[in-house]
């Protein structure tokens, strides 16, 4: 087709279709950030009664009069995800968010964020976590892991700091604090401590008295009650009246006790237990439970309790009963492995080889979570690896409870467990003893290949197994083959990647090994394997233990390991004509620990390692970006795993602490011409949102046209199926308004793609 005709069919049928995304002219990156929030750590009434949790993924409300949730991560406001504390001024009702690293994030009441960072500057000191607040007047009182700071709210800055409190050894922990008969009280690590309001100077030591009566007990909690003081100590409970001395409880266990209440109401826990003691008469007596361990309490000013959980999330009183409050996240922030299944749902394991959380998967905005409680078919939490089989389903891989897999089935999940019962899959001394099943990959055939890990003496059984198509039968009879290590070594080996020529590599702890079964997994006189040990020199493997692998766009093997990457440019002939693998090392990667590699829709290189995410032109030899927690809205520089979902360049980085998605222009071009979209529709210049430019050819060659064809602006794409266009001509100059043909050729010599955009000059 001639590009004339292309211009006028467009001009006639002025289809264009519309929407918006905020992108830069120059490649920039949207981030979003997914967290668990279901680990609490400190909570709060506010003064509307919506009660409010400080989880290990953020800030997360629940209204009662809505029934429904708020949530505050990094990309809504806090500076640091983990949250420790959480506590509301009484007076101008602005939220204080403390961080596990020392910052404190303040949201006043009007939604305008500001943050103070003077605590997390001390790193000096071996903690500067936030364990809670407390008000008077103008004051907030902020308790942490070495004293007390003094922040004044009208100010907005710091005025004083409590470090050194009267007997106690400097820098003690603080965890409650009360305003109680013209003193103040301090709940420490080291017993109750005292000091008059009226003092001129509480930074002096000499101001503070411990009181006798309790020790040198942690104090975890102070609720005033009229001209009582009840005190939650890691022993028992205590009250003091009328400033006399503290009387033990006997209505409360004598266990580590949390105390939360008001002048109405009180209520009480003993920590790691699952029941709520509410104070009525004078007396605690045993009320409603909660499913999981509680690990935070509050009481509103209508008398209505809220309960924090260890794994649970949060639950609100309704009546004489517990009400459990799950917003919508994932089951845990440990991401040790992404997938995406064929339905492209995102799935992540959150475990490791101590413990995990389960599995969450991504669906249309909606998290589902999977664990032992819901599960079934789940037989452990230490879910460390996830891979995609057919018709939807992920393969989960667990650390000693073998393989599971799920499937979607009508508006639920169908969970299947596979041991050594109904698999070749094998544990211990090829048992059934502790198996540990690593990634799972399915191949362009349809079959799905599992990696059978274990690194003690179990040079038996077998290291990757087979699942066939449903209806095709193996060696043995069943749907199942079994592949074993070369020679026969240890199957010390989680990971998998296959090439184009169907070679099947697996990295682990015993250097790199493949097998090619050369499309005849059944029949194993023609199967090939060997391994590829370290020699330490150019050119070579570099380490034996791998921590990453994927095959790249061009067919090269990247290996990621603790002393960086290494490329393995031959793959193809290493196996079919022997040759002598060569490794090309990554320069600026040297010795740094590699956790995860994506490949993008460009063919680049994002590289996960335990100092950020590095992101690499195709060849490796030119570094696009760093992104840090310093330098980027990335959640931690611990990072485990990176997926790449080409179909919309969306880049997920699952860390040590949450999972970012970043957004890119590394969209894999269409299979098919459709035309090209722009938006938005109309473009309005000068504007920092340059216009968007999809549905490109690959490397496609972008020029821009006025209605009387004078060329304005020509650009190549990036490579993929989106461009940006920033509205300038070649000169750098801005356009003026009117009408604008784009068209896009592809370095192939394909027909051109057209579109058009009104621009209006502002």
């Amino acid at each position: 087709m001639r590009l004339a005709r292309v211009l006028a069919a467009v001009v006639i049928s002025g289809l264009v279709a519309a929407a918006w995304m905020p992108l830069r002219a120059q490649e920039e990156y949207t981030w979003s950030v997914y967290s668990a929030l279901n680990s609490v750590q400190g909570i709060a009434f506010d003064s509307a009664g919506t009660l409010w949790s400080a989880t290990t993924g953020g800030v997360v409300g629940y209204s009662a009069a809505r029934d429904s949730f708020i949530v505050y991560r990094t990309s809504e406001g806090l500076l640091n995800l983990n949250a420790t504390a959480i506590g509301f001024d009484p007076v101008t009702g602005d939220m204080y968010v403390g961080g596990l690293d020392g910052s404190v994030s303040i949201r006043r009441s009007g939604g305008l964020w500001i943050y103070s960072t003077e605590i997390t500057s001390k790193t000096e000191l071996p903690s500067r976590r936030i364990n809670g607040f407390g008000f008077s007047g103008d004051r907030v009182y902020i308790l942490t892991d070495f004293g007390v700071g003094v922040y004044d709210a009208r100010s907005s800055s710091f005025i004083e700091s409590y470090q050194s409190l009267g007997p106690l050894q400097s820098n003690s922990s603080v965890y409650s604090i009360a305003f109680w008969r013209n003193g103040i009280y301090l709940g420490t690590s080291g017993g109750l401590v005292v000091a008059s309001t009226s003092s001129p100077n509480l930074q002096v030591p000499t101001e503070w008295s411990k009181v006798p009566e309790l020790g040198n007990r942690r104090i975890n909690s102070l609720v005033v009650r009229g001209d009582s003081l009840l005190i939650g100590s890691d022993t028992a409970a205590f009250t003091s009246v009328a400033g006399g001395a503290p009387v033990e409880r006997t209505d409360l266990p004598r266990t580590s006790i949390l105390l939360a209440g008001n002048q109405t109401t009180a209520i009480a826990t003993a920590l790691n237990d699952n029941r709520i003691y509410r104070y009525e008469n004078g007396v605690f007596s045993g009320g409603a439970t909660t499913p999981d361990v509680i690990r935070a309490i509050t009481v509103a000013a209508d008398g209505r309790s809220g309960v924090g959980l260890d794994r649970q999330g949060m639950a609100i009183s309704e009546g004489d009963s517990l009400a459990l409050k799950v917003p919508n996240a994932p089951v845990g922030n440990l991401f040790s492995d992404l997938t995406i299944a064929t339905d492209s749902a995102i799935w992540a394991a959150s475990g490791s080889s101590s413990g995990g959380d389960g599995l969450s998967r991504l669906k249309d905005g909606i998290w589902s979570r999977f664990t032992t409680q819901n599960t079934p078919g789940l037989h452990a939490n230490r879910v460390w690896h996830v891979g995609a089989g057919t018709g939807g389903s992920v393969w989960a891989g667990t650390f000693g409870a073998s393989a599971t897999q799920i499937t979607p089935k009508g508006n639920g999940f169908q969970a299947e467990y596979f041991d050594a019962a109904n698999s070749p899959i094998r544990g211990k001394n090829a048992t059934n003893e502790f198996p540990i099943v690593g990634k799972a990959v399915t191949d362009r055939n349809g079959r799905t290949w599992i990696v059978n890990f274990y690194n003690d003496e179990s040079v038996s059984g077998p290291v990757l197994v087979l699942k066939l198509r449903d209806g095709e039968q193996g060696s043995q009879g069943t749907g199942w083959e079994s592949f074993y290590t070369p020679g026969r070594i240890l199957r010390a080996y989680h990971l998998i990647a296959i090439d184009d020529n169907g070679t099947k590599w697996l990295g682990g702890d015993l250097g790199l090994i493949y097998i090619n079964d050369r499309g005849t997994p059944s029949n194993p006189d023609d199967d090939d394997d060997s391994i590829i040990r370290s020699t330490g020199g150019d050119n070579s493997l570099q380490s034996d233990r791998q921590s990453a692998l994927v095959i790249d766009r061009l067919g090269e093997l990247w290996i990621g390991s603790e002393k960086g990457v290494v490329v393995l440019d031959n793959p193809v002939s290493v196996v079919n004509s022997k040759s002598k693998p060569h490794f090309r090392i990554i320069r600026p990667l040297v010795d740094i620990p590699v956790s995860a590699i994506a490949v993008d829709a460009l063919n680049r290189k994002w590289i996960g390692t335990n100092q950020g995410v590095f992101l690499f032109n195709p060849e490796g030899d030119s570094l696009i970006r760093t992104f840090t927690v310093a330098t980027s809205p990335l959640v931690s520089n611990d990072i485990r795993s990176i997926l790449s979902v080409d179909a919309t360049g969306d880049i997920y980085i699952g860390t040590a602490n949450g999972l970012n998605k970043v957004s890119t222009l590394a969209v894999e071009s269409p299979k098919e011409n459709g035309g090209i979209t722009v938006f938005p529709q109309p473009f309005a210049v000068p504007s920092a949102e340059p216009l968007r430019i999809q549905g490109l050819p690959a490397d496609a060659n972008i020029k821009i046209y006025s209605v009387d064809m004078t060329l304005v602006r020509e650009f190549q794409s990036p490579g993929g199926a989106v461009a940006v266009w920033d509205g300038l001509d070649n000169s750098g100059r801005v356009v003026a308004s009117g009408i604008y043909i784009i068209t896009a050729g592809a370095n192939s010599g394909e027909d051109a793609v057209v579109g058009k955009i009104a621009v209006v000059r502002q």
